[in-house]
């Protein structure tokens, strides 16, 4: 991998658009326009532009498509660092206070993890228990990597957001 850039957030709330932008290391900017954000009344870009069918959404328009983990899977270590983003929720208020984070490298000498919060370029340090934690919280639970996709997988993606039908 080149040198990896860590893209922080602008806003309080435009966590998703600093974890799609490192995930996928492209600009801030890039990641703003694939997700359509913007500041809403109220901090309704969150559960409006921050929800999972948006990113989903993203990344079909940058080209890309997703592989779904689990959290077992996250807690082994079997997930892309620096490329997996996950949905993690804050235990007080679960369904309102959600955070949308780049995982980094799982680390053993610290029982957990580096996670890349969007609020500054150095990651933060996570137990495997927090993660368990955050992660389990709220609904939905949500974590996935981006990849690049051939032409077909995007468009099957596309005309199945145009019907309505859900992806996995």
């Amino acid at each position: 991998m080149n040198e990896l850039k860590i893209i922080t957030m602008q806003h309080q709330t435009d966590c998703e658009v600093a974890a799609i932008a490192t995930a996928l290391q492209i600009s801030y900017d890039e990641a703003k326009k694939l997700l359509d954000w913007r500041r809403l009344p109220k901090g309704l870009e969150n559960p409006i532009l921050g929800n999972p069918w948006n990113l989903y959404r993203a990344l079909v328009d940058a080209g890309y498509w997703k592989i779904n983990k689990t959290l077992t899977q996250l807690l082994k270590g079997d997930y892309t660092p620096y490329k997996t983003i996950v949905l993690l929720h804050n235990p007080k208020s679960p369904i309102m206070k959600q955070h949308w984070v780049v995982l980094g490298a799982k680390r053993p000498d610290h029982g957990g993890f580096e996670v890349f919060w969007g609020d500054s370029e150095a990651p933060r340090l996570i137990t495997e228990s927090m993660l368990k934690g955050y992660f389990l919280a709220g609904w939905p639970n949500c974590a996935f990597e981006p990849y690049k996709a051939n032409i077909t997988r995007i468009w099957w993606e596309k005309i199945k957001a145009f019907f309505g039908v859900k992806s996995e």
